[in-house]
């Protein structure tokens, strides 16, 4: 690989600050905050104050990438232990997601500016790193000084003896080189450039580049490093897209129409949990994004039908469902765990909904839902890579191997087989997930189409995040014969 010389240009990083956003990053001199700053801004944790951000979100990176958790549960667990101020949960938030989101970038900077290779850099001091360059790149608001001291306050109490020298010698070093940081070019390695400028495997980006050209493969990375659109599901049940918006201004939540489906409302940045909004309590509304909401009309359910909604949890395709339905129809859903089987219940109590009934069992059994029962509509919503939601899920992408896919396909199949067991003669299955993968999706439905004489794909679904304004996903729906 070449790499961009002294006299080429750089090709910049997309999101970063820069004159236009920020204060100019050619510091030299790092002062320490000043006394009384705001503390997304300056201070970490100290004696007789409160955890700061900072140390949140150093305390969910080093467990989010090590493990199989996820960002929401890891900050929903340490923002509830150490109750940080509103200004504080906010830093922690977009540190975690960013850090992760951005990760392949920021360790390039790092190896960069440390002239060596990142496995030479101990874990713990990486994600220290992770988190001061990450402010330097993309926290208009947060001064440079202040990132790089609070970075090194975070060494000295978490790092071996010495590593706050490193620590600022690095960052000093990203703050005065940031500008003119040499990246892969293009030209000599496509997938590189775009994999270390984006964020995102290179392994993943050389599938797209060769499924889709370059350009749409940048085009979703992009998307991908966007922050996702927190899109919610009127529920008809209980009030309409008017009257929801109006409730929701009343308790200070913004809230737009979307004007790709009826049902669907744009919530701006919230302020306070989901819970402690009267609305959700209430059950006005239910957070689904777009491409669910879809894929529920897709299975075009109609009143009196009695409906299978396997590996359901957490409920949401199953309560549009009934909402579409006026709540006419026979739901019966299928998840694998008591737990997520609860949280389907949850939901539909808080809803409102009544034509629920669930299951604790596994979907690649062929009786799922018990009582040998054939159903109108069977909709199979099944586990899988997770390639079309790497903007809500960033940790995925870093987990995720080719590998994977392939054993993921192998289960999609077999519980797509089950499934069609439930269907009765003239009855619809949807199958669906949220990748973007072909051997998760249409790859896999003609195959199962080939074997099955007696089914027919009548229509699919391809939705792509940088296309189509929601979340990755694909659906096929298939009818079978009498």
């Amino acid at each position: 690989m070449r790499r961009q010389g002294a006299g080429e240009a750089s090709p910049g990083l997309p999101g970063r600050r820069g004159k236009a956003g920020g204060a100019s990053k050619q510091r030299v001199s790092v002062p320490p905050p000043r006394a009384g700053r705001n503390s997304s801004s300056g201070s970490g944790a100290g004696a007789g104050r409160k955890i700061s951000g900072r140390e949140v979100a150093l305390a969910i990176l080093r467990k989010v990438l090590k493990g199989n958790r996820f960002i929401d549960e890891l900050l929903e667990t340490e923002l509830g232990r150490h109750a940080p101020p509103p200004a504080e949960r906010g830093l922690a938030t977009e540190l975690a997601y960013g850090c992760v989101r951005r990760r392949g970038t920021l360790d390039w900077v790092v190896a960069s500016c440390a002239g060596r290779p990142l496995e030479r850099i101990s874990e713990g001091l990486r994600d220290i790193l992770r988190i001061g360059v990450y402010q330097l790149l993309y926290c208009d608001r947060i001064p440079a000084y202040a990132a790089v001291h609070e970075a090194v306050e975070q060494a000295k109490r978490h790092g071996p003896p010495g590593s706050s020298l490193f620590v600022n010698a690095v960052l000093r070093q990203a703050s005065r080189t940031l500008s003119a940081l040499a990246f892969p070019p293009r030209e000599a390695d496509p997938a590189r450039h775009c994999a270390v400028l984006h964020s995102h495997p290179q392994w993943l980006v050389e599938r797209w580049i060769g499924r889709w050209g370059y350009d749409a493969a940048e085009a979703l990375c992009i998307a991908d490093n966007r922050t996702p659109t927190l899109t919610v599901r009127v529920n008809t049940l209980k009030t309409d897209r008017d009257s929801l918006i109006a409730a929701l201004a009343r308790e200070g939540v913004d809230a737009a129409p979307i004007e790709a489906d009826e049902a669907a409302v744009r919530l701006g940045g919230l302020s306070r949990p989901l819970g402690e909004i009267g609305a959700f309590r209430e059950g006005l509304f239910q957070v689904q994004d777009l491409s669910g909401i879809r894929i529920a009309r897709f299975l075009s359910a109609r009143k009196g039908e009695r409906i299978a909604d396997l590996c359901a949890a957490p409920g949401g395709k199953a309560t549009a469902i009934a909402e579409l339905t006026g709540d006419a129809v026979e739901i019966c859903c299928v998840d694998r765990t008591p737990e997520k089987v609860a949280m389907i219940e949850t939901n539909a109590r808080r809803l409102g909904v009544r034509s629920i009934r669930t299951v604790v069992g596994d979907a690649r059994e062929p009786d799922a839902c018990g009582g040998g029962a054939r159903f109108d509509r069977v909709l199979l919503d099944a586990p899988c890579s997770n390639t079309g939601v790497l903007g809500r899920r960033p940790e995925v992408r870093w987990r995720l191997t080719p590998d994977d896919i392939a054993r993921l396909a192998l289960l999609q199949r077999s519980l797509l087989d089950a499934a069609w067991g439930s269907v009765r003669a003239g009855g619809v299955l949807v199958y669906s997930t949220c990748s973007v993968e072909p051997e998760e999706n249409e790859e896999l439905v003609r195959g199962f189409v080939s074997a099955h004489h007696a089914a027919t794909l009548e229509e699919e679904l391809h939705m792509l995040p940088h296309r189509d304004g929601c979340d990755g996903a694909y659906a096929a729906r298939l009818v079978r014969k009498g």
